[in-house]
């Protein structure tokens, strides 16, 4: 016989889970897939916005498959003091910037492709 308190827990987890969320759209993305997408809506992540925001409690690791793939994300170290007075530093990850400044999230949402060279790229043809 199952505990209707866990049945009662698991089920208000679930509705929970899915408010305020287009759950059929997320439901078929990969962490990896959530983690970009995180970084390009809002400009970076770090490991407490990854277990709070999208449950994702190995960032790094999702991070490490990004960069694999090709992305382009620079980890920037933070550092703060805590209420005891202890230095903490944690991780945050961004998109690299290029050398003009605009990120490449920046670049896919306001630019449209040309294939023009960059300014810094060799434009020397051989």
């Amino acid at each position: 016989m199952e505990c209707s308190y866990t049945t009662q827990t698991a089920n208000a987890i679930r509705s929970s889970e899915t408010q305020g969320r287009n759950a059929e759209s997320e439901v078929n993305l990969t962490q990896s897939e959530q983690v970009l997408d995180y970084i390009k809506r809002n400009g970076a992540i770090d490991p407490w916005t990854a277990m709070r925001d999208l449950r994702i409690l190995r960032l790094g690791a999702r991070i490490f498959d990004l960069r694999a793939a090709g992305h382009p994300i620079v980890t920037e170290i933070k550092t703060a003091t805590d209420g005891y007075g202890h230095t903490v530093r944690w991780a945050e990850y961004r998109m690299k910037k290029d050398p003009l400044g605009a990120t490449n999230a920046e670049q896919v949402k306001g630019e449209e492709n040309t294939d023009e060279p960059l300014p810094s790229e060799n434009t020397t043809k051989i």
